[in-house]
């Protein structure tokens, strides 16, 4: 027989399906111990903690592995838009053409 948990009412019933989840998410949260205090987010993609656009646009395209090639890009003078777009032709392997 299940553990009685937290007396929580829904606005709708639920199916066979929600059920399970919620039961699921019950199992998985079971053994979660929350600490009194203030939360502070730690950002794992950079080594100061802290979030940047740079690393989430690295994580997207890359999967976190540096690129050499774009990070003398990213620390250019140019304008954030042509960096975006010179970033997203090499990796799409485009080369400037002369016609």
């Amino acid at each position: 027989m299940r553990e009685e948990g937290p007396d929580i009412q829904f606005n709708r019933s639920f199916g066979a399906h929600e059920v399970a989840e919620w039961e699921e998410l019950g199992d998985t949260l079971r053994d979660v111990i929350l600490c009194p205090g203030k939360d502070k987010p730690i950002w794992t993609l950079e080594k100061n903690g802290c979030y940047s656009t740079k690393s989430m646009y690295r994580f997207f395209t890359f999967r976190g592995v540096l690129s050499k090639r774009l990070d003398k890009l990213w620390k250019s003078k140019l304008p954030m838009k042509q960096k975006s777009l010179c970033g997203w032709r090499c990796m799409k392997g485009f080369r400037r053409t002369s016609r």
